[in-house]
């Protein structure tokens, strides 16, 4: 490392950049509560995410993930959630989910701060050795900033899964970044189930698929060629669905990243 260079700390002793280094410095661009982001997300953006204040016991068997449906123009991704029920049948494990409907979360977004634009003249910005940015202070436009408390690499999270209670994720109160690894089937003809998301409650990672038996209790059930006249065929919204065959998945194919704002 050089001993020379400029490093800068926050309040809380955190460091926010070192031009020593090669980094990479990410702001607070968006914090609410809501159905999703206001702002276009971009591919390197991440959101973060976690129940609001006084709702945990709504989202108790909640598994929530970041989708968008099928629509043309496309829509923009959102949040949304399944709750899920097990049962045991000799032996043998069963999950039953709802369909996906929209969900409101606490959130905040961050994006490198070199994707930010600005009209301002003034400002600092530090440059890596190679040129590329590693800190515009142009592109602090909110009070607060946020600090990463755990990160998992690509396959190193304990999934959740009947068999296995898994790992939960971070500390209590801490957000879960959801863009990077989540996303689920909103809408469409149900044939099979994919769902990788997050239980937010106890902040596990699930990941699981299935093919799907109708269970013939949903009002809009399909009266398509897959199934016979009368509402019996599989579900295309709303309602439950049964599986016939399922797997649990032990790992994520993907990192995850923990933190709080600060």
């Amino acid at each position: 490392m050089s001993d020379y260079g400029l490093t800068v700390y926050n309040d809380n002793n955190g460091l926010m950049f070192d031009s020593s280094r090669k980094m990479n410095s990410y702001v607070v661009t968006e914090i609410g509560t809501g159905l999703g982001p206001s702002i276009t997300i971009g591919s390197d953006d991440f959101v973060f995410v976690k129940v609001p204040y006084g709702q945990a016991s709504s989202f108790a068997t909640t598994v929530v993930f970041m989708g968008a449906p099928l629509t043309i123009p496309p829509t923009a991704p959102a949040f949304y959630g399944q709750d899920f029920t097990l049962t045991n049948n000799n032996g043998i494990s069963n999950t039953t989910w709802t369909s996906p409907t929209p969900v409101i979360l606490d959130y905040f977004v961050v994006r490198h701060s070199s994707q930010i634009s600005s009209t301002d003249d003034y400002g600092l910005v530090v440059y890596n050795e190679d040129q590329t940015v590693q800190f515009d202070s142009r592109s602090i436009t909110l009070g607060q900033h946020f600090k990463i408390n755990s990160f998992y690499e690509t396959r190193t999270v304990d999934a959740w899964s009947p068999q296995n209670g898994g790992e939960e994720l971070g500390s209590s109160g801490d957000y879960v970044e959801l863009s990077k690894w989540t996303n689920g089937v909103v809408g469409g003809l149900i044939t099979s189930s994919t769902v990788i998301g997050l239980w937010i409650g106890p902040r596990h990672a699930i990941n699981y698929f299935s093919t799907a038996i109708d269970l013939g209790n949903s009002g809009d059930d399909d009266d398509s060629p897959l199934g016979p006249p009368g509402g019996n065929g599989l579900p295309t919204s709303g309602g439950n669905f049964a599986t016939s065959t399922e797997s649990y998945n032990n790992s994520i194919n993907a990192m995850i990243v923990t933190g709080v704002l600060i």
